[in-house]
């Protein structure tokens, strides 16, 4: 779809939060809409009534920084609920809403022709997949599920494939504000930017920010020496040949069963 208009992504993330569920439902922007006025216009104007919609029954889960809302639009869900069968039957109905509108999104795509966006929409693209690929916060979790190796393959290879194919830029060269003094990556996570308490867009999708935003100490952890020093040991690092393939197949198969509709039980 890259040669085509710069349509929204669906993205759509649950983990489990003691005994409470973080769930997040999006169409993510290829452009911030905070800076693009325009795409916000374009994409999600007419889409504030699905978030109106389910404000109150999956209301604001609490703080979250910049540096994740930037890749985020005006009408994410982004919650912590008990896992209850009636909030079960919420969240299916914001998946199925937000799946509708996707493929309307697909359908109304127009063939782009202008080489100059293309490549444009392909760095929009592998920036945000080099951004997933190093911070997406399932990683820890898939990890400890199927292995390091796996995991990474699965995080390259499957849910953000391209990362590899659509361009060659570094992670530090998209956000040099995580590089250490040594030149590694700052794997620390909501870092960057003021945390929101509430949801920092109006009713319009205009970002206004909200009250009670505090700045995180941003510079305390960015360009800071990783005391622990790189993970020592043949036994922390994996060949790729080395990971086991049927463990890999059964974790695709299990996301792409994720995928497909569903209806919730009796």
């Amino acid at each position: 779809m890259l040669s085509h208009s710069a349509p929204p992504r669906l993205d759509c993330f649950g983990a489990w939060q003691l005994s409470r569920k973080t769930r997040f439902r999006d169409l993510n922007p290829l452009y911030d809409t905070t800076e693009h006025e325009d795409y916000r216009e374009k994409y999600y104007r007419n889409l504030m009534p699905h978030i109106h919609k389910y404000s109150e029954l999956l209301p604001w889960g609490g703080k979250i920084t910049g540096e994740s809302l930037r890749f985020f639009s005006p009408i994410v869900i982004w919650t912590i609920l008990e896992p209850t069968e009636a909030n079960h039957q919420v969240l299916y109905s914001a998946f199925m809403d937000y799946y509708k509108v996707w493929l309307e999104l697909m359908d109304e795509a127009v063939q782009e022709i202008s080489v100059e966006k293309i490549d444009r929409n392909r760095e929009a693209q592998h920036k945000y997949l080099t951004w997933r690929a190093e911070k997406d916060p399932g990683y820890p979790l898939l990890k400890k599920l199927i292995g390091e190796c796996a995991a990474k393959d699965l995080v390259r290879e499957f849910l953000f494939e391209g990362v590899d194919s659509l361009g060659t830029k570094p992670f530090l060269q998209y956000f040099p504000e995580y590089a250490q003094k040594d030149g590694t990556v700052n794997k620390k996570r909501s870092m960057i930017g003021k945390s929101f308490e509430s949801r920092p867009w109006d009713a319009h999708g205009r970002f206004i920010g909200d009250a009670t935003t505090s700045d995180l100490a941003a510079t305390a952890f960015v360009g800071k020496r990783d005391r622990d020093g790189p993970r020592g040991g043949k036994g922390n690092w994996c060949s790729r040949l080395s990971c086991r393939p049927n463990r890999l197949t059964a974790a695709m198969d299990a996301q792409r069963h994720r995928l497909l509709p569903w209806t919730p039980s009796a």
